[in-house]
């Protein structure tokens, strides 16, 4: 197949149209464009300065940008077919290479793989622990309230994620689980239910293969008006260059292809819109994260080939693939497998015995002059984070920011927020040299990232208005016990609740005054807490309007002239950008994409959390904790079974393989993902019915006023007491969770992230999730309850 490169054509005098849907919601105005196009770059760009002109007053024209042709994993030749005889585990291991060869992805048939996986023995007793391991750290999850009823008018029907769990041990326990992939299954389902960003736990044996097929789809509208049709993207690319006219997919495996790509749409999105879009091919998605594409790479399991159908009546037959990197060549069977990838290595001496990587010293390449797939830029970050752009012809008096990411500081090339600022700073100096007034700011594929790059942004183009960033963290037991021991620590206070002021921007004069709690109708939550934006971070950062000895900038746009473009795929920092700009100054928004159907969707379909904390970042402050309390936890929370262990979890979620023989070896740390400063809005996909090996949803009731219980709705209690001062575990199979007096426990196993801070928005109708406010409510309401 030819190869194809990207390119900036510039003006196009015709071209793809928009019909759109104007819905006027509290005097927000906000224009939808239902046309699915976010898979498809080539009218992408077309169709966001159709739009936005429309929006702004402006010509109507367009442009288009050529998309680029997606690189496929580079795989070897499928392996012939190998006797039955042999285990199916021992059949990827023979064909993986040594260990450290630089090697491609190894393809079998995915038969072979799931077999492989499916022969791994179900670990009833290990299984058990692990649920019982994850509960205390689960409780964190500030959205356990609401995902269990969320608010009429929410697009995604509720989930009691406590009570799935429990509905999976009691599985276990009754022999329901035929194999350890089943388990891995329903676990993992857990948290892609609760269709949250910041809420993710995925079991090592899901790792060892990944399923995909070999070709990607695109969802084109031929004149921006009519509903859009699937489309193979390679058809679409290389089709008029080789003399045929393609066609539009009507099925896979005889399943309509809506149909299809509606079950596949798995996405951690709050939004089935937002879910739908990141299935397709998408400059923004490619240059920007590793989300997208997810119709070839989001399988639980494939065929080992599946028959494509086409409207003028052609079918094509397409071989699906698992592929896997390396694994141990002792790996004979799925008992080997389970060994290998689940079990946590045993027990080593002390942290010190670890042998930590030495730094290197290699230089990096240059930045690229212009981010893949985009046009030359007026200004670029040094990652691709942010960049500024001259739209040709006759839009002379509008520029464009491209927001890719709002990514945690780069060191390796400089202070990544002091280059975020320069670019946005250059970008609007120039258009303002140029004399251009208005402003496109695209935040397509946006996956979040670090707070401060968001309101560096939002105070560049509106200086003096104040930030509200108004947040709540749910307040339970083990919480407020952190809270008490660290409060009056100045170190404490500072790793774990920074920079952290009140409504009024005023200092929190004691804990309980943080804690609260304040009770709402599903859950209990803190006090409302705002961040100090006069205190420095990040060698000295300060956001525009903040640094006294800073000259003032004056406001370089007017509201009205401001259009944001998003695809839905909205996630963390980034509703916090744009719930910033449409709540406080009715900046009008383009929601481009989506599922074919002919009504509205959120311009911000991903997770609204706050702030994101994965399991260790949860661990240290707990840990930090017991030891500021002379490593004695007090008795109600001993005996709840409800306090999270410091002790590794009974099975690994990192899929770094290791030999069983390797004692020393150690799982390692992955970094807290970025804080963000949004609220939570997300529910979860609809209930399985009881054919389906998901957990069915449970039934819960609210929590009583006042203090609230150690876990949320739906949650069994331990019924095992423990003894004061000590921790034990749920199980008798785990180890003690209290390290011994003046022993540091070993290096952690990587855990999920888990932990929201809510973020109380004060929503408009119609604005955010479907004008759904799922916790506390903000400047517009008070401190009241929402619904």
């Amino acid at each position: 197949m030819p190869s194809t490169t990207s390119s900036f054509e510039g003006n196009i005098n015709s071209g793809p149209t928009c019909l759109s849907q104007t819905a006027s919601m509290a005097g927000l105005l906000t224009t939808h464009c239902r046309d699915q196009l976010a898979a498809n770059h080539l009218f992408l760009m077309m169709r966001i300065i159709t739009l936005a002109c429309f929006l702004l007053s402006l010509n109507v024209g367009s442009y288009a940008h050529v998309v680029r042709r997606q690189d496929s994993p580079t795989v070897s030749p499928m392996p012939a077919s190998t006797s039955t005889n042999v285990e199916p585990c021992a059949i990827a291991s023979s064909l993986s290479l040594p260990s450290g060869t630089a090697s491609p992805l190894l393809p079998i048939p995915p038969s072979k793989a799931l077999a492989c996986l499916k022969s791994v023995p179900v670990d009833v007793e290990n299984d058990a622990a692990l649920i019982e391991y994850l509960i205390p750290y689960v409780l964190f999850q500030s959205s356990l309230g609401d995902l269990t009823e969320p608010p009429s008018g929410y697009l995604l029907p509720g989930f009691d994620i406590l009570g799935g769990l429990e509905e999976i041990k009691s599985k276990l326990f009754s022999g329901g689980y035929s194999n350890q992939w089943e388990f891995a299954q329903d676990l993992y389902s857990i948290f892609t239910e609760a269709s949250d960003g910041h809420f993710n736990y995925k079991p090592s044996l899901l790792t060892v293969f990944r399923f995909r097929i070999p070709r990607n789809v695109i969802s084109i509208s031929s004149d921006g008006i009519s509903p859009p049709k699937i489309y193979d993207l390679d058809d679409v690319l290389f089709g008029p260059r080789q003399g045929y006219q393609y066609s539009d997919i009507i099925s896979i495996d005889n399943v309509p292809i809506e149909e299809y790509l509606v079950s596949l749409a798995k996405a951690r999105s709050q939004d089935p819109d937002a879910k739908y879009n990141s299935l397709f091919v998408s400059a923004p998605f490619d240059t920007s994260s590793s989300f997208g594409q997810e119709f070839r790479r989001l399988h639980d399991s494939l065929p080992d080939e599946s028959v494509w159908r086409f409207s003028n009546g052609t079918t094509r037959t397409i071989l699906n693939v698992a592929v896997f990197g390396q694994l141990p060549p002792d790996i004979i069977d799925g008992d080997d497998l389970h060994a290998a990838f689940e079990l946590p290595p045993p027990e080593t001496t002390s942290p010190s015995s670890v042998q930590k990587p030495s730094a290197t010293s290699t230089q990096l390449p240059p930045p690229n002059p212009t981010v893949a797939g985009y046009p030359w830029p007026v200004e670029k970050h040094f990652d691709d984070n942010v960049s500024g752009y001259f739209l040709n012809g006759s839009y002379t008096d509008t520029c464009v920011m491209a927001v890719l990411s709002f990514s945690p500081p780069e060191q390796e090339r400089g202070n990544g927020l002091i280059e975020f600022r320069r670019v946005v700073r250059d970008t609007i100096d120039a258009c303002k040299k140029a004399n251009r007034t208005k402003l496109i700011i695209d935040l397509s594929a946006n996956p979040g990232g670090h707070l401060l790059p968001a309101f560096e942004l939002y105070r560049s183009l509106f200086p003096t208005t104040d930030i509200w960033d108004g947040s709540r963290i749910r307040a339970f037991d083990t919480f407020d016990f952190i809270g008490q021991m660290l409060w009056d620590i100045p170190d404490g206070r500072r790793f774990f609740i920074d920079n952290t002021v009140d409504k009024d921007h005023k200092s929190f004069a004691s804990w309980s005054d943080v804690y609260g709690p304040v009770t709402f109708p599903h859950d209990s939550l803190t006090s409302l807490l705002r961040k100090n934006f006069s205190a420095p971070e990040h060698d000295g950062f300060l956001v525009t309007g903040f640094n006294t000895s800073e000259p003032a900038r004056k406001q370089p746009f007017a509201a009205k002239d401001i259009v944001i473009v998003t695809d839905g795929f909205c996630h963390s920092t980034c509703p916090t950008l744009l719930g910033l700009l449409t709540r406080e100054h009715s900046i009008r928004t383009i929601a481009l994409g989506g599922r074919p159907l002919d009504a509205p969707m959120q311009a911000m379909g991903g997770v609204k959390g706050a702030q994101s904390l994965n399991f260790h970042d949860l661990y240290n402050f707990i840990d930090a904790a017991v030891k500021e309390n002379n490593n004695n936890i007090p008795s109600v929370l001993a005996q709840s079974g409800l306090f999270p262990s410091l002790h590794p979890a009974p099975s690994s979620p990192s899929s770094t393989p290791r030999r069983r023989a390797a004692a020393s070896t150690t799982a390692t740390r992955t970094p807290a993902p970025a804080p963000t400063r949004t609220r939570r809005c997300s529910s979860s996909t609809k209930p399985p019915t009881a054919s389906s090996s998901t957990p069915p949803r449970r039934s819960s009731t609210s929590p009583p006023p006042g203090k609230p219980p150690l876990t949320s709705p739906g949650a069994a209690p331990s019924a095992s007491p423990a003894a004061p001062s000590t921790r034990t575990a749920p199980l008798a199979t785990c180890p003690p969770t209290r390290p011994r007096q003046g022993q540091e426990p070993r290096a952690r196993v990587r855990r999920p992230r888990v932990a929201n801070i809510q973020r109380d928005r004060g929503l408009r109708d119609g604005e955010g999730c479907a004008g759904i406010c799922c916790c506390s409510c903000g400047r517009e309401r008070g401190e009241g309850g929402c619904g």
